[in-house]
């Protein structure tokens, strides 16, 4: 996965702790749901300033057959998103849940398919 991989940090200083902490979710989600394609994930400072310190913004783009998966995390409705590793953790966590829900949809359903019982 290391080559379809893309972290960015926009208008904050680069993080090798952070980028570690995205490299094992990266995998960990590959681990549960299997690998998919391309992975970027753009970190950066909300431009909504809150009166304690800046909240941060999660992007994760996941390349999946017939499509893409898009999770954005809004810090105005999260306001323990003024540490970046909670905001990067519940990124992951709805991008994990986006799979799940991807991954049922592509499962053959055998009730819909008209099985009689």
């Amino acid at each position: 996965m290391e080559q379809d991989l893309q972290i960015s940090f926009r208008d904050l200083r680069r993080s090798a702790r952070i980028e570690e902490s995205i490299r094992a979710k990266v995998a960990k989600l590959e681990k549960r749901h299997g690998p998919f394609g391309r992975c970027e994930v753009m970190v950066e400072p909300s431009s909504k300033r809150q009166t304690k310190g800046d909240l941060f913004h999660v992007r994760i783009y996941l390349a999946v057959p017939g499509g893409e998966i898009v999770v954005g995390r809004d810090p105005a409705k999260a306001q323990d998103h003024e540490d970046v590793t909670v905001a990067v953790r519940d990124a992951f966590e709805a991008a994990g849940r986006q799979l799940q829900a991807y991954s049922e949809r592509q499962r053959p359903d055998s009730k819909r398919r008209g099985s009689a019982s």
